[in-house]
């Protein structure tokens, strides 16, 4: 006896449909965070190669530092001479996209004529601060002293969530935590201009100043009193170091 063959019915479309939404609930969010992953990952990388460009860089220069108080700018930048980290790393690197975060929601520079977007900043404490501190083996911490990092408003940081800063108030912070001498603009490197911070990996991917690069989580970034700290930077405690006189914390 021949059978007839019948498709499905409205309940069994509709337990199938649910079925589909479930996984789809529980897989959607898992293959964001793999991807996310993989953003940070290939971030961390980025961080890692300008680490390999800076230790580069200062076997070429004596141990010095990219900056602008040791060396002088390029011509086309002489008139600026606060950004040029980059013009400075770039015969060292194989492409400019090495500047950018993948995870980044912005591109940003301040002359897009004059140098290559970027999404990470470097520490400007050690481009003017003290000419001698440009060199590694005058920081008292290099291993702990930032150098570049994830960043908001690149190409550079140390003074967002300094006193009268559009960012100053740790009402943006989802945390209420206001951090001082550019951690925030490093600690949330997706956004700012008076608006919620937002966080760029659930932390930071940083170079420090001895040329290694690590990824550092929100919690681990501190720093005694905020933006009460001490004056005389020889008197803070803090991690990382945005100040290289600073004294580095030790717990968390």
């Amino acid at each position: 006896m021949k059978r007839t063959r019948h498709g499905f019915t409205l309940i069994e479309l509709l337990v199938v449909i649910a079925i589909i939404a479930i996984l789809a609930a529980i897989l959607f969010p898992v293959f964001a965070k793999a991807r996310e992953r993989a953003r940070q990952s290939a971030c961390l990388s980025n961080t890692k190669q300008l680490a390999i460009a800076v230790h580069s860089y200062m076997g070429a220069w004596d141990g010095g530092l990219p900056s602008s108080s040791l060396y002088p700018a390029p011509t086309h930048l002489a008139k600026y001479g606060y950004g040029f980290w980059m013009v400075q790393l770039t015969p060292y690197l194989k492409t400019q996209s090495i500047f950018r975060c993948p995870s980044a929601s912005y591109d940003t520079i301040f002359d897009a004529s004059l140098l290559p977007y970027s999404n990470y900043g470097y520490n400007e404490y050690l481009v003017y601060e003290n000419y001698e501190l440009n060199i590694e083996s005058a920081l008292p911490n290099p291993s702990a002293t930032a150098l570049i990092a994830d960043c908001y408003n690149a190409s550079l940081f140390h003074d967002w969530d300094d006193a009268g800063d559009v960012n100053s108030s740790s009402q943006y912070a989802p945390d209420k935590v206001s951090l001082p001498s550019g951690m925030n603009r490093v600690k949330y490197a997706n956004g700012g201009n008076g608006k919620t911070l937002l966080s760029r990996h659930n932390g930071a991917n940083m170079v420090f100043a001895d040329a290694h690069a690590s990824y550092i989580p929100l919690g681990r970034f501190y720093c005694k009193g905020g933006p009460s700290r001490p004056i005389e930077p020889k008197d803070r405690v803090e991690y990382p170091l945005i100040h290289p006189l600073a004294k580095i914390y030790g717990g968390g």
